[in-house]
């Protein structure tokens, strides 16, 4: 089991997205509840019943609890994606296909959610399709692993990425895109996420 803070954090809030993605209406009425927080440090009682994967609360009646208090910049980050995804997911056909679904987080920078909403349509996936989704997943993580700042988990998974993919027409300007970041990060002209000017999209 997960002990850092960070990583339990990270967990319980993507899995909270994932469920609102889902439609389930209390996931969707706790972001509703973390969007208010966030812009008044309001805490209303639907917050407190977020919980880490140990059993620990997230939030008390004053806002984040002593133990993820020093990611609150980091929790509004992510809120602030989560309401991006989901008003796009709300629009379009993203309700019922967990590739569209995807695509919306991807597009919002949610690359470890994608990570975790692609990864059951992988496993149950076979032939071309299982490539397809096992070489987004493989991107989704790098670069999860470049804004956390781990460049060389990046650099592999970005070229492992581009191997599975090569094949694939469906997307073959991302996998370009990929190829050219990975290019850029062995060279060191990328480092972090701020040095890519604009991050491939999934696309339609």
């Amino acid at each position: 089991m997960k002990s850092h803070p960070h990583l339990l954090l990270r967990d319980a809030l993507a899995a909270l997205f994932i469920r609102a993605t889902a439609g389930e209406d209390g996931a969707r009425d706790q972001i509703r509840a973390l969007e208010r927080w966030a812009k008044s440090g309001s805490v209303e009682a639907e917050l407190q019943e977020l919980w880490a994967e140990d059993g620990d609360p997230l939030f008390d009646m004053y806002g984040l609890t002593s133990r993820f208090q020093a990611l609150a910049g980091y929790t509004q980050d992510r809120i602030r994606r989560f309401t991006a995804a989901l008003q796009w997911i709300g629009h379009g056909k993203a309700k019922i296909d967990p590739i569209a679904i995807s695509r919306c987080a991807w597009d919002a920078g949610l690359f470890f959610e994608v990570h975790e909403i692609l990864e059951p349509a992988w496993m149950a996936s076979r032939g071309a399709q299982k490539d397809e989704l096992q070489g987004l997943i493989m991107a989704a993580a790098a670069f999860h692993h470049l804004c956390d700042g781990n460049l060389a988990g990046t650099k592999g998974l970005l070229r492992d990425a581009c191997r599975k993919l090569n094949h694939s027409s469906a997307y073959a300007g991302f996998t370009n895109q990929l190829g050219c970041i990975a290019g850029a990060v062995e060279r060191g002209e990328i480092t972090g996420p701020n040095d890519i000017k604009d991050f491939p999209r999934l696309g339609d």
